[in-house]
């Protein structure tokens, strides 16, 4: 009996170290899926990185190219003076970030405004890449204009990146004798899922206009289909080389 009662006390006691060492291994177990989670996540933001390293890359080689050609025109022959509104006239802007989420874009673009910049998005379609939407500043005639103004940006916006892209296209939606009109049609818009920003103008007559015009595009055919997507909503647009 004695005899019996030492072996129920002894698978007791191993019991009870098994329950321990399970105990002990769940532990680590649930340690290790929080490792795992923490090493996905990191992951992720690495490929998310790396796309936007891949498409600042691009826009860094068109950028050289383009700087380029300029120079060979200019040993060619005498520059001159681009047209206003012509083919060329600014077809470079200022790109601080790329966005999978519009929102996230726009919230940018929102920020930079606030901050007194002329600040838009810009939906593009990468193919394999997938969508992005860009958040973009102003324009400018040259990449060495755009480059010292992305300098000026990064430090006054607190940016981690601003650089010169040739996105020569845009969309114009309008123009609007007052300021208020225009910020009128600028919200009809934005609750049809289309984020236009607002340009002065003025005339040879001395005249204040305020334009409509949407994003900023590396070809003709992006800046077409951003068009029709803003005349479903409503708007008369055409596409233009600002």
């Amino acid at each position: 009996m004695a005899s019996l009662s030492a072996k129920v006390s002894d698978l007791e006691e191993r019991q009870s170290t098994l329950a321990q060492k399970r105990a002990e291994l769940e532990g680590e177990f649930a340690k290790l899926s929080e490792a795992h989670g923490e090493l996905v996540t990191l992951r992720d933001e690495v490929l998310v990185a790396q796309r936007e390293a891949v498409e600042r890359a691009a826009s860094l080689e068109a950028v050289t190219a383009e700087t380029l050609q300029q120079q060979r025109v200019a040993r060619a022959q005498a520059a001159r003076p681009p047209t206003p509104g012509g083919p060329g006239w600014k077809p470079f802007v200022v790109h601080t970030a790329s966005f999978r989420n519009a929102r996230q874009a726009l919230a940018e673009a929102e920020r930079l405004d606030r901050l007194g910049y002329l600040a838009y998005t810009a939906r593009v379609d990468l193919g394999r890449k997938g969508v992005w939407y860009r958040s973009l500043v102003d324009r400018f005639d040259s990449v060495q204009e755009a480059r010292t103004f992305a300098r000026r940006l990064k430090g006054n916006a607190k940016l981690k990146y601003a650089a010169p892209m040739r996105l020569p296209f845009a969309v114009d939606l309008g123009g609007y004798a007052s300021q208020e009109k225009a910020r009128e049609a600028t919200a009809t818009l934005g609750r049809k899922g289309i984020h236009p920003y607002i340009v002065k103008e003025t005339g040879t007559d001395g005249s204040t206009s305020y334009r409509l015009r949407l994003g900023a595009f590396k070809k003709r055919s992006e800046a077409a289909a951003a068009s029709e997507r803003a005349a479903r909503a409503g708007a008369q647009s055409a596409v233009v080389t600002p």
